[in-house]
């Protein structure tokens, strides 16, 4: 199951987030900011014993399934975390994120 909502749009780049619903709570972004006019900052807070794979698409439509392409895990450490990942954004490139969490 996939809830999705519009989350910003920061320059050139659309974001949107997706949450997939699994055990424990619902993986959520925590902050996405523009950087150096060049990309932007992903946060993103984990639970403990839980692996987290943040994802980037470029093309979300329905005559073309998406194509996701991790750009960061974290492996299921037994410590909560937070994380700031950047994401650099070329030719004004507009970009989807997802992040998914598995027990």
């Amino acid at each position: 199951m996939h809830l999705t909502s519009p989350l910003a749009k920061v320059g050139m780049a659309s974001l949107m987030t997706f949450f997939t619903l699994q055990a424990g709570g619902p993986p959520q972004f925590f902050l996405i900011e523009p950087y150096l006019k060049e990309g932007v900052l992903v946060h993103f807070d984990t639970e403990a014993n839980r692996r987290y794979e943040l994802q980037f698409c470029t093309n979300v439509t329905s005559a073309h399934p998406p194509v996701w392409k991790p750009i960061y895990s974290v492996e299921d450490f037994p410590f909560d975390g937070h994380y700031i990942v950047f994401h650099s954004f070329t030719n004004g490139a507009v970009g989807f994120f997802r992040l998914v969490a598995t027990p």
